[in-house]
């Protein structure tokens, strides 16, 4: 279209031009040549640019060629959009913000959303609250407990948690109960004893307590304890108010046979104490370092048996015994040892002091091994030994001062020496 109007252009030129020539004498125009140079420049227009203009390019900044947007899309790469999984375009982050009617999630929002793993935590914000994270978080009541947790400890839930020292007791709760608080608590059957502690004081324990003016008498028990002038032998009395504890009685033998039980224990493997080997030997030495130290001469047999010889067979028939003061029998002949038991409860020492407690024996009331001796008396480790006892009903068991129950070979007895 542009081409033909200037054409006619041209044409009209052309004409004028040849008027012009007319009337100044001067030959015509040719019309053709003025067509031909119109058309020349309608062509010079219809033409394509040259090499010096701007082409389209995907990061000239501008929307152009076959872009679909400011350089991107046609040639060049996909536009941004809100769903392609990146954070381009004006987006705040991925497919969030700017343009995008999303808002970028953040960890103050109240909301579980882009990577976190609850409501504000976890990805990018601070970790979610545990159970197990030591700290007082989440809807906890306490630290690690209560809301979503296991339950905050009590003092009354029957349970030892928390910084509890026992089951609802010490710590933050009210103090445990001890065997020293002057209380009657816990398990106890009585102030500080029974159940869990120490059994309690009785009139019938072998032992001087809970308030008793001598062992198991006066005080809360009913029997008066035993004196020099209650007309009764008793209370380690030698006679009727004399020896023992009382004045001497008269009828102490200056040469008379002695009997006493070691002021000290020692555990089943004897020889091992003084460097002795085999099990009566060392039994012997034993009796002899105590009768040694107490300055009482004279020689000693230990009443023991083993697998290869009997205790009865081991101390001669040389009776009666006393006592070291010599003025108080223990016992008369062997026979009637073997039969009846000593006449009184073999209880003192090579000082003449009381003792009680278990005495090593392995032997019967009939003087003869049982077969518990903790190897011939050469083993603290493993099995058991016969045992006497320092203290018992000599009306009901007799024999209880040889032939009482056993104990293991660790555990520390005493020895029943008889002078030869």
């Amino acid at each position: 279209m542009v081409t033909a109007l200037l054409t006619g252009i041209g044409a009209s030129a052309a004409g004028i031009l040849n008027a012009k020539a007319s009337r100044h004498g001067l030959h015509s125009a040719r019309p053709a040549l003025w067509s031909t140079l119109i058309v020349a420049v309608v062509a010079g227009c219809d033409a394509a640019p040259d090499d010096d203009a701007q082409e389209a390019t995907c990061d000239d900044g501008i929307h152009n060629g076959l872009e679909e947007g400011l350089d991107c899309g046609g040639d060049c790469g996909a536009c941004p959009s809100c769903d392609d999984g990146l954070q381009n375009g004006s987006e705040t982050g991925v497919d969030c913000g700017g343009v995008c009617q999303a808002p970028c999630s953040g960890c103050d929002d109240g909301i579980q959303n882009g990577p976190e793993e609850g409501v504000d935590c976890g990805g990018d914000c601070l970790a979610c609250p545990t159970c197990d994270d030591g700290i007082h978080n989440g809807g906890e009541a306490a630290i690690d407990c209560g809301g979503d947790c296991l339950p905050c400890p009590t003092c009354v839930d029957g349970l030892m948690n928390g910084d509890e020292l026992g089951i609802d007791c010490g710590g933050a709760c009210p103090a445990c109960a001890s065997c020293f608080d002057g209380v009657q608590n816990g398990t106890e059957t009585g102030i500080d004893c029974g159940g869990s502690c120490a059994a309690c004081p009785t009139c019938s324990d072998g032992v001087q307590n809970g308030g008793e003016a001598g062992r198991d008498c006066g005080g809360p028990c009913p029997a008066a304890c035993p004196s020099c002038s209650d007309g009764l032998q008793n209370g380690g009395e030698s006679g009727v108010d004399c020896g023992g504890p009382c004045a001497d009685c008269v009828n102490c033998v200056p040469d008379a046979m002695r009997v006493f039980v070691t002021s000290t224990g020692y555990d089943a493997d004897l020889g091992s104490h003084v460097g002795v080997e085999g099990g009566l030997a060392g039994g012997d030495a034993i009796r002899a370092l105590h009768a040694s130290a107490a300055g009482l001469g004279g020689t000693w047999r230990a009443w023991l048996s083993d697998g290869n010889e009997d205790a009865v067979d081991r101390v001669a028939d040389v009776g009666p015994w006393y006592f070291v003061d010599r003025c108080t029998q223990a016992t008369g002949s062997m026979a009637s040892l073997l039969v009846s038991g000593p006449e009184r409860i073999l209880d003192r020492d090579e000082n003449g002091a009381n003792v009680t407690g278990s005495r090593w024996t392995g032997t019967t009331k009939s003087g003869r091994n049982y077969g518990l001796d903790c190897g011939d008396w050469t083993s603290s480790f493993g099995g058991e030994g016969l045992i006497g006892l320092g203290y018992y009903d000599t009306d009901t068991f007799p024999e209880w001062w040889t032939d009482g129950p056993s104990n293991p070979c660790d555990f520390s007895n005493r020895l029943i020496c008889f002078e030869q």
